[in-house]
């Protein structure tokens, strides 16, 4: 029975691990390139989020043996081709090519996957007060606030350098694949939040939490992550909600303290690009 409960969970976190790979995909293109494969958003390139390189990673082919025959170089200059301002690289933590990247001047940063499960979760739900309205992002207007909301915030929640209008853009883009929903969260008649859900059998994805700053240290992370499984996580649910949070943040503090458990552990390799 443990080692039935074990691989499930090992399931539930390759899942978590290959739902950033998917993300970075939606409404994006992609090409194969060296171990791994480069994905960006046409027209949002320049954007940090816009472009990205996933090697390793539940869904490619695992890499063997050394990693002297990965062409680095030449993945930085498709980084260039496109205009990105960095080289933003992401792979699991056992990642054979981990060592080279730091030895070429990558900073690394760790990024945790937690979930929490439908069972766990019984007992523990806000009161019907207490859970935010969500809006769907889906109007001109609801995008409108939504960009609103990101200028005020004065912050993004991957922490690179981004135009609010970019960012909202970018997100718009993803949202036509139909594979992601945005939404705002509401109270008392204002919004004080937005995130992102991707669904799939199994596995809720939540991205890009963002507290209005007016809402900050109030409790609206923690009754938006809740809301989240209360319409998520029916009792006896067999599926997981999942989010990342950089290791030592205040979203990790979050995740922990509204009952997630870390599963996994995924590399960011950032380097800036001389042009």
């Amino acid at each position: 029975m443990l080692a039935s409960a074990t691989a499930q969970l090992n399931k539930v976190a390759d899942a978590l691990l290959e739902s950033d790979r998917r993300y970075f995909g939606l409404g994006a293109e992609s090409q194969s390139l060296g171990f791994g494969e480069l994905c960006w958003v046409p027209g949002q390139s320049r954007n940090p989020a816009g472009c990205v390189y996933h090697i390793d990673f539940p869904g490619q082919k695992r890499l063997q043996g050394a990693a002297e025959g990965c062409p680095l170089a030449s993945i930085e200059a498709a980084f260039v081709s496109l205009h990105s301002p960095i080289a933003r690289i992401y792979t699991p933590t056992d990642c054979v090519l981990a060592p080279m990247l730091g030895h070429a001047g990558y900073e690394c940063r760790s990024e945790l996957g937690y979930l929490i499960e439908g069972s766990q979760v019984e007992g523990m739900q806000e009161p019907l007060t207490h859970l935010l309205h969500l809006r769907p992002v889906l109007s001109n207007q609801d995008w409108a606030d939504k960009c609103t909301l990101q200028r005020s915030s004065k912050a993004v929640p991957d922490g690179h350098q981004h135009a609010p209008e970019d960012w909202i853009e970018l997100e718009r883009q993803r949202s036509r694949s139909g594979s992601i929903e945005w939404f705002l969260a509401e109270t008392d008649g204002e919004i004080c939040g937005t995130f992102g859900l991707a669904r799939s059998v199994g596995l809720t994805r939540i991205k890009n939490v963002l507290v209005h700053p007016k809402w900050r240290r109030k409790g609206i992370a923690q009754r938006m992550l809740k809301t989240v499984f209360a319409n998520e996580l029916p009792e006896s649910s067999t599926q997981a909600v999942g989010v990342f949070g950089v290791a030592g943040s205040l979203g990790e503090r979050l995740y922990r303290s509204c009952g997630m458990s870390p599963v996994c552990e995924q590399l960011e390799w950032v380097r800036p690009l001389s042009r």
